[in-house]
């Protein structure tokens, strides 16, 4: 169902950019041969003459497109563009008016707290984070232009001739443009994009169909290397840009931390109190899990909060098994009647959590063996204990049945309490094993953490080269891993995030990390664009290679029409995604999950 708002939407939004054209070319009294709604397969289901213009629908609906004269002039062009993009806002406003009854409660009042929780407004700060955010802007925008250069200087070296290299998406107001020899340079209004445009994308290019300048008429190998050439240009850019930060900077971070306990604030946590726990104690692991990587003790502790609504059929099992013995009752499922005394044992724990290596890094969802209790459960949970601050707090000896209630309700809300925290630490060069610590409701421990991230240092060209390999190496297996793990589902489709939470991210490590520590983050960025733009997806690099893998094994040039299909589907499957990814960020802007 999201999918298919999501292709609404976009078809309404697109409908709208053409009716605002439309109406500025009237007012304009330009001509307009066509107006087309939807995409031009098949038959129309409706075709009509109307003065100067011919209307025509058809069944596949994809907002809509004009057959017009070209503009030559740069007002009327500017002025039809201004109108498109106002009528397009309009329908966004229309639309996000009309759809605020269907959006997410959570995400609501993630905005609502967003705005009531706002900082008062710091000139000086909000100058930082937007030259922070702009410079990531640049930088990516130098990605997108190795990545074209990379095309236009494979296609020149084969003399295939380039008719336009564009810089920026190829639509809306073009900013700056210039003829070169035989290619045309455009500068377009949204930046983060670009293009290469060889003769054959253009039906009127006054070429003959057997030109040696066109792409297609190049052999397999030249094509495939052109097609490649962007994907080579960002994998080369990531691999200067880190080895350039090893020699100027004298190390590389590794993807390992090593925490400390800073300072313990807290007070009223009995169990840290208990635990031994001191500031200045290097966490070694926690739960059996060893704690070198940013988020482990952050993990454990949120997902080990007391009286989060979720059990273990085992620890349900033992606390069950405890009431039957001092109650007498032998039907687990029997209703009690109303105003039957209960006596309660002593709850037994909750078993600790473990997670695996790939769940702490965000390459896998986060699971175990709990399930959730009822609304009932939980309502009955809140009725046994007396104080849910932590896992000290005091049951009921005795509880009066109201007569809605089972013995495995009972045993169930008993069993949610808190799950142990089990923590290992060095101190003073001894390995020393703590009392478990317990997190309260919310998943604060209590304790104030220091991280320092482990560096190798790169002095030397050669020890920079080897130390760039191997960064570029782990980072790229981790880069494919992460993408595997999404495809698979491993790894919610909530986590996909674009260039939204790229350009946000990337301005926070350069403002409190440094500008290197920005570099690296733009030579990964490098790496998954290339790998990204390889996969093989019709109108991406990946897909166009495909088409000339097949090309080569059937020994004969594929339809161009068929192909123009292939690509338009992939084309909007782009698109979708592409919305898709940036509510995700959007939506985790809100929730400050980036």
């Amino acid at each position: 169902m999201s999918i298919l708002i999501t292709i609404i939407v976009l078809s309404i939004m697109k409908l709208a950019y053409t009716i605002g054209q439309f109406i500025a070319l009237k007012r304009l009294k330009l001509p307009v041969d066509k107006f087309v709604i939807g995409i031009d397969w098949g038959k129309p289901i409706f075709q009509k003459q109307f003065d100067d213009t011919e209307l025509i629908i058809y069944p596949v609906f994809w907002g809509g497109y004009l057959e017009k004269a070209d503009v030559t002039d740069k007002k009327q062009a500017r002025y039809i563009n201004f109108s498109a993009w106002f009528a397009m806002l309009i329908s966004i406003v229309l639309m996000s008016l009309l759809s605020l009854n269907y959006i997410s409660t959570d995400v609501l009042s993630a905005i609502i707290e967003h705005f009531n929780n706002r900082t008062p407004f710091n000139p000086k700060a909000f100058g930082h984070n937007c030259i922070s955010m702009i410079t990531m802007i640049l930088l990516i925008s130098v990605l997108i232009l190795v990545h074209e250069a990379g095309h236009f200087l494979a296609a020149r070296m084969f003399k295939i001739k380039v008719e336009r290299f564009g810089f920026g998406l190829p639509f809306g107001p073009t900013l700056w443009q210039k003829q070169c020899g035989d290619t045309l340079l455009i500068v377009h209004a949204f930046l983060l994009g670009g293009y290469v445009a060889f003769p054959d994308d253009n039906k009127e290019n006054g070429l003959d169909k057997d030109s040696p300048d066109r792409f297609g008429n190049k052999p397999i190998y030249q094509r495939f290397i052109v097609i490649s050439a962007g994907v080579l240009a960002n994998v080369l850019c990531a691999v200067f840009i880190v080895f350039f930060t090893a020699i100027i900077w004298g190390k590389l971070p590794t993807e390992e931390y090593v925490t400390f306990i800073k300072d313990i604030p807290v007070k009223n946590n009995i169990s840290l109190i208990n635990s031994g726990l001191q500031a200045g104690d290097k966490i070694v692991d926690i739960n059996g899990s060893p704690v070198d990587l940013q988020w482990t003790f952050q993990v454990y502790a949120i997902k080990s909060r007391a009286y989060d609504g979720r059990i273990s059929q085992d620890t349900a099992d033992k606390n069950l098994s405890e009431l039957k013995k001092l109650n007498k009752i032998s039907n687990d499922n029997e209703i009690i009647k109303e105003g039957t005394k209960i006596r309660l044992p002593k709850p037994v724990q909750e078993e600790p959590l473990s997670f695996t290596r790939d769940m702490l890094r965000g390459f896998e969802k986060i699971t175990d063996n709990k399930f959730d209790l009822t609304d009932t459960q939980k309502y009955l949970r809140d009725e046994l204990v007396n104080d849910k601050r932590y896992y000290t707090a005091s049951y009921k000896k005795v509880y009066t049945a109201n007569g809605a209630t089972s013995l495995k309700d009972i045993a169930y809300a008993l069993s949610d309490n808190a799950c142990p925290v089990n923590i290992t630490v060095e101190r003073n060069g001894k390995i020393i094993k703590l009392a478990p610590v317990f997190s309260d409701k919310t998943g604060i421990m209590g304790v104030e953490l220091e991280k320092k991230r482990i560096y190798k240092e790169t002095k030397g060209i050669v020890s920079a080269f080897k130390n760039s390999n191997e960064y570029l190496t782990t980072q790229t297996y981790l880069l494919l891993k992460g993408l595997w793990q999404l495809v698979s589902g491993k790894i919610p489709f909530d986590n996909m995030h674009g260039v939204v939470a790229i350009v946000k991210y990337g301005g926070d490590v350069i403002q409190n990390d440094g500008i290197f520590h920005g570099l690296l983050l733009t030579a990964l960025i490098s790496l998954d664009l290339a790998i990204i733009n390889f996969l093989p997806i019709p109108a991406l690099d990946g897909g166009h290679a495909v088409f000339l893998i097949i090309e080569k094994i059937c020994g004969r040039k594929l339809d161009e029409d068929a192909l123009n299909t292939v690509a338009t589907v992939g084309f909007v499957f782009l698109i979708l995604l592409m919305i898709a990814v940036i509510y995700n960020d959007i939506v985790a802007l809100f929730l400050h999950k980036i």
